[in-house]
């Protein structure tokens, strides 16, 4: 699939067969513009960056910190804002943050305080090089999913309890209580949450009110005259007061000034298209799309 927003242009690839218990997709970003600035706005997963193109990356919490040329991304709880002031091509594996730390025997801890690292996951094989050398986006899929194949046996993973919780919220589109959900499953609470939060970077609660933001941005893309009141009901949020909380503490906006301005720079940085939800019936390996609805 490939979108197109004025200059900038997004395309997407499933993994194989074997792969998609860690990879959610492939997304190919290029810009062909001197700069492009907008939010990055979380959405729970992890992505492996490579940026092909364009040393000049900046993202801003706090302060301003340069994005290396490979790097891990860290779920976070709230938007930052990207910067780059040069032309991008970048190739970026979405993963699924409870797999990825699993498979590469990486856990999050307090001491990461910064929205990117650059652990080494590949064991030395030089990653970044093998993939800049290649022309277009299919052969960097082909390349890394025949890397997966070969180095770790993916299409033998079990999922276990992080997993399960981890890809019910993901699917839940915010609505699960996960004081039921543990009860359910028969695990001890406070084990749980500690693990969790190693495996994922984030509090199972704090995922869920992130799944839910998301959620209510595809609302909103999918109909614009949806109303405030018609999301606090439909999203399980306690009133519309809470609402708007949620969305300005992790958007970084209020839900009335984000979805009255342009948002496609937003859209391309975050690596979201209309329903964002990545699967084999909506995402084809060579279909095209290159008009993307503005809301």
């Amino acid at each position: 699939m490939k979108i197109t927003f004025g200059n900038m242009q997004a395309s997407y690839i499933l993994p194989s067969d074997k792969n998609k218990v860690l990879v959610q997709h492939y997304l190919s970003m290029k810009n062909n513009s001197d700069k492009c600035e907008d939010r990055f706005v979380p959405d729970g997963k992890i992505g492996i960056v490579f940026n092909i193109r364009s040393v000049n990356k900046y993202v801003k919490i706090d302060k301003s910190m340069l994005l290396p040329s490979h790097f891990i991304t860290v779920p976070l709880m709230k938007s930052l804002i990207f910067t780059s002031t040069c032309d991008i091509e970048s190739f970026i594996v979405i993963c699924k943050a409870s797999v990825f730390t699993k498979i590469f025997r990486f856990a999050f801890d307090e001491s990461i305080t910064q929205p990117f690292i650059t652990k080494d996951i590949f064991d030395g094989f030089p990653m970044f090089e093998k993939l800049s050398k290649l022309k277009t986006f299919e052969e960097r899929c082909s390349f890394f999913d025949k890397f997966l194949e070969e180095n770790y046996s993916l299409e033998t993973y079990e999922e276990d309890m992080i997993d399960i919780v981890y890809n019910m919220i993901m699917e839940s589109n915010g609505n699960i209580k996960i004081s039921e959900l543990l009860t359910k499953q028969n695990t001890n609470e406070r084990t749980f949450r500690r693990n969790f939060h190693k495996r994922v970077g984030m509090s199972a609660k704090e995922l869920l009110r992130i799944v839910r933001v998301n959620y209510v941005w595809r609302l909103f893309t999918e109909n614009r005259n949806v109303d405030f009141n018609s999301i606090v009901y439909q999203c399980h949020f306690f009133d519309q007061s809470h609402f708007i909380k949620d969305f300005k503490e992790i958007i970084g906006e209020t839900p009335n000034k984000f979805f009255k301005r342009e948002l496609s720079k937003v859209e391309f940085i975050s690596g979201r298209y209309k329903s964002d939800n990545v699967d084999g019936n909506e995402l084809q390996k060579k279909s095209n799309r290159t008009a993307y609805p503005k809301i």
